[in-house]
Formats: structure tokens, C-alpha cells, sequence
């Protein structure tokens, strides 16, 4: 018969600081057995409810409290994501389990009452926190225990919300402070968005402007672009005005200067674009967004002209979108002069290949509209030459006028 005072000297024996340099193996053991009899004890939901009570609640959480609540360690000053591993805490031998009993007293058909008294909002915003560990398997564990409590406490939501919107703005402000977690705590928000009633309610799609979004700005955006988009995405789903507020966001925050994030921008507005009637979007931001994908295609980077010119070989683009035949007299004139460009002088044979076929297949579409953006352009280029003269006629009589 287990009762309350066995249990909290077992807990007792489990909220003892103890070494993980090897120094001291017996008191590591001696501590794991008593959380794996925790465990035992706590599995069986009739003696959960029985011994998690207001007088073994406080000891419970303070068992939490003090193997979670640590000063986390900062990854190398030199810790490069792409190629170094994540240095794994010597306490997860202990924490593994202290993550498993945390969800079986969250999971514990307890009063909520009791639950509500020592499962604040305060340990909700701690436990965000922690997901800023190094450990991949820790940072799981933390998602996995906020995914729970979202579902089964609806008080403590709105905390949880606004401390995932500080989280993100932080990040924004200070990538270094959150060198882990993003992406997980992306994650988390996308199960939350699922399960959004619609239409949106406005505090979720102010919270998508003011919270989301500016996270395309960062630098290390790469490390959680997916679960962002996968975000946006669902958002989209749920409300297709959304894509206004994403269009904006990706043409103010174009990363002219990074390669790589100038990739992840494309594949986003191509994921919006799919995502959205092309009735939604305006006269405007087509024209917008063509003038940003027309220097992509004038850039001298292969991968981003490439990735650009990809875009007309989805189907859905070039038939149902910005890319299709109705479109092609108000954007052919601005992606006319790169699309040509990189045809004729781009050093890379592939770009060189696709541009033109994408002029091919406007040549098919409009054809009286392909000569005159092709007349147009030589006339431009007449201009910059006879430009370009006359400057170098101005410089040559000035140099002339130098005193000998």
C-alpha cells in the first residue's frame, strides 16, 4: 500500500542536487530509482488522483522546480549549427525522466482545482524557457509538455500566447539570447493555429503581423524557416486575406545581401502564391512582387536566378496565378529586361537555358506584347549607351581643361 508519506520521501530523494562529473555513481543511482518508483506509483491514474493532493502537490512541483529550472548552458562562441553538435547535458539521465513524470501528472485526472493551483501560468512561461537547450531530445520533451498543456488547460492559454509573442520578438531583437528553440516552439504554435475556429478571431491574425512575421528577418532564419512557414501556411488556409500582411512583410525584409535567404523568400512566396486566388491579390502588389523576382533574375548568384526561374515551371503558377496568360501584359514589361539579360549574358548555362524558354513561352502567349517589351528594351539600351557617351564626352572636356 503506497501512501502519501512514502511517496514524498521518494520524492524528497529525488529533489537532491547530485553530481553527473562520475565523482559520486551511488547517490546518481540511488536517485534514479527513486524517480523510476515515482513513476511506478503515478502510472496507476486511481492512486494519482489519491496522492496528488494539496499536501503532496507542493513537494511534486518543487521535485520539478529543481532539477528543471537550471542555468542553461550557452553553446561555443564558435558553435556553428551546420556542422557542430549540441553539447547534451550530463543531467538528461535524470531529466528523461523527470520530463516522462511531468506528463503523467499533467495527464493525472486530478481536480482542477489542484491542477489550477500549482500548474500556474508562472511555470508555463518556465517551462517555454527551457526550450532554449542545447539537448535536441530536452527541447522535444518541452514541446511535447506545452502541446499538453495547451490542450488541457484553456486558463492557461492566453499566457501562453503572449509568452510565445514576447518569445518571438525577443529572438527578433536579440537572435543570440535563443540560439535553440524556434523552430520547436514554431512547432507548438502550428498544432495551436489547427485548431483556430474561423473566420480568425483579430487578436490571432494581429498576433501573425506583430509576432510572426518579423521572424523573416534574422539571420538565422534557415535553422527554422520550415516550421515558420508551415505557420503562414495554415494561416492562409484558414483566412486567404492573411497573404496581404505576408506579401508585405517578404518584400520589405528581402534579403538582398543573403543568398541562401533570398532561396527561402522565393520558396515562401511560391507556397503563398499556391495558397491564394489570384483574385485576391491586388494590381499593386503583382507589380511589386514581380520588380522583386525581376532582380532575382538579374542576379549574379546561379542558384537564386535558377530557383527565380523555377517558379514558371509549376503548373499551378503558370496556370491558375500571377504567371499565367491573363497576366502576362501587365508583368512581362517588368520581367522583360532581366529575363533577357540573364538569356543573353549570365555566366551560368542553365540559367541561360531556362530564361529562354520562359521567353519562349511569353512569345506564345502574346506575341505583339513580346515585340514590343523587346522594342522597348533595345530603345533603353540605345538611351544608356548614348547615356553613357555623353558622360564620358563631359569627363574627356574637363580632363581637357586641366592645365598642362
Amino acid at each position: 500500500m503506497v501512501t502519501s508519506a512514502s511517496l514524498l520521501a521518494k520524492v524528497k530523494e529525488a529533489s537532491k542536487a547530485v553530481p553527473y562529473d562520475g565523482s559520486n555513481p551511488e547517490q546518481v543511482d540511488e536517485k534514479t530509482k527513486a524517480l523510476q518508483d515515482i513513476i511506478g506509483i503515478l502510472k496507476d491514474e486511481d492512486r494519482a488522483v489519491s496522492l496528488l493532493t494539496d499536501n503532496t502537490m507542493p513537494h511534486v512541483m518543487n521535485l520539478f522546480a529543481a532539477n528543471l529550472f537550471r542555468a542553461l548552458r550557452g553553446p561555443k562562441a564558435d558553435f556553428d549549427p551546420d556542422q557542430d553538435l549540441p553539447q547534451k547535458d550530463p543531467a538528461w539521465v535524470h531529466l528523461e525522466l523527470i520530463y516522462e513524470l511531468l506528463t503523467i501528472v499533467i495527464q493525472a485526472p486530478i481536480p482542477p482545482r489542484v491542477a489550477k493551483r500549482y500548474i500556474t501560468p508562472t511555470l508555463c512561461t518556465q517551462w517555454i524557457g527551457l526550450l532554449r537547450s542545447q539537448d535536441q531530445e530536452e527541447r522535444l520533451a518541452v514541446a511535447t509538455i506545452l502541446h499538453k498543456l495547451y490542450a488541457k488547460f484553456k486558463s492557461l492559454r492566453a499566457t501562453f500566447r503572449q509568452t510565445v509573442g514576447y518569445t518571438f520578438l525577443q529572438f527578433v531583437e536579440e537572435p543570440s539570447l535563443y540560439p535553440f528553440g524556434i523552430g520547436e516552439l514554431l512547432e507548438v504554435y502550428a498544432s495551436i493555429i489547427k485548431g483556430f475556429a474561423t473566420p480568425l478571431l483579430p487578436d490571432h491574425t494581429t498576433f501573425m503581423i506583430k509576432n510572426m512575421l518579423p521572424l523573416l528577418k534574422p539571420a538565422p532564419l534557415p535553422t527554422y524557416h520550415q516550421p515558420l512557414l508551415l505557420c503562414l501556411t495554415m494561416y492562409l488556409e484558414k483566412d486567404q486575406t492573411t497573404m496581404h500582411a505576408m506579401l508585405s512583410h517578404l518584400i520589405k525584409f528581402w534579403p538582398w545581401q543573403a543568398t541562401s535567404k533570398q532561396i527561402l523568400f522565393i520558396n515562401t512566396v511560391e507556397e503563398i502564391l499556391e495558397l491564394t486566388p489570384i483574385e485576391e491579390i491586388t494590381k499593386a502588389e503583382k507589380r511589386q512582387l514581380g520588380g522583386v523576382l525581376g532582380k532575382c533574375l538579374e542576379s549574379q548568384h546561379f542558384q537564386v536566378a535558377e530557383r527565380t526561374l523555377f517558379l514558371w515551371n509549376n503548373p499551378f503558377l503558370i496556370n491558375h496565378s500571377i504567371l499565367n496568360q491573363e497576366h502576362a501584359r501587365d508583368l512581362l514589361p517588368i520581367f522583360f529586361p532581366p529575363l533577357f539579360k540573364a538569356f543573353k549574358f549570365h555566366w551560368n548555362i542553365t540559367v541561360r537555358g531556362l530564361a529562354r524558354s520562359v521567353l519562349e513561352m511569353y512569345t506564345k502567349y502574346d506575341f505583339a506584347g513580346y515585340r514590343r517589351c523587346l522594342d522597348s528594351f533595345e530603345t533603353d539600351q540605345i538611351a544608356q549607351i548614348v547615356a553613357q557617351d555623353q558622360k564620358e564626352a563631359k569627363w574627356q572636356q574637363l580632363y581637357d581643361q586641366i592645365p598642362s
